[in-house]
């Protein structure tokens, strides 16, 4: 069984994993998704579905088939130590490989902590990302509100491409089957 973690803060933007979640639990037999966050208190979206994760940054496993960050009006207000653990989780899973990907302020989270800097990407806004200082490729911008990018094992996508993401991101996982790809919107 393969491990997927998606990572949600509070206020998270429950439409933005709203296909890969059940694509993952009710149509495949071979992943288990499980939902992080920086503590274990209920978690309420942007659409108010409360939900209780299951791990903490520091119990994300080290074998994940992917770690997906989703977008939220909180990510920006995660304590130094939270943030630093769930980049090193970023920063392993990218470096081992695998599937590392962010939409809307999850992307903004990987632009931050430099894990855009040799990849193509998109996200909500450039300007966001170059107010940071561990952001510095601007030239690998691509500016697409409705698409996701991908570049090898990294996927970012801004909010308005939720769609377009969640095919990408089951696509790239490379064993969803086609006659259920077939139901999502092309990417």
């Amino acid at each position: 069984m393969k491990n997927i973690t998606i990572v949600i803060p509070d206020h998270f933007a429950d439409w933005e994993y709203s296909l890969i979640a059940p694509v993952l639990h009710s149509y495949t037999t071979n992943y288990r998704v499980r939902y992080a966050a920086a503590d274990l208190g209920n978690k309420t979206s942007m659409g108010a579905l409360r939900v209780i994760p299951d791990l903490t940054f520091a119990d994300i496993p080290a074998e994940n088939a992917a770690l997906i960050l989703i977008g939220g009006q909180d990510w920006r207000e995660l304590n130094p130590a939270d943030r630093a653990t769930l980049a090193a989780h970023c920063h392993q899973q990218k470096t081992d490989g695998k599937l590392l990907a962010g939409i809307c302020d999850g992307a903004w989270f990987l632009a931050a902590n430099g894990l855009l800097n040799d990849r193509r990407h998109t996200g909500n806004h450039l300007d966001a990302y170059r107010a940071e200082a561990a952001y510095h490729n601007a030239a690998q911008y691509q500016d697409s509100q409705r698409e996701a990018v991908r570049d090898t094992n990294l996927i970012t996508a801004g909010a308005m491409a939720a769609p377009a993401f969640s095919r990408a991101v089951l696509e790239a996982l490379g064993d969803i089957p086609a006659e259920v790809l077939a139901y999502l919107p092309a990417a």
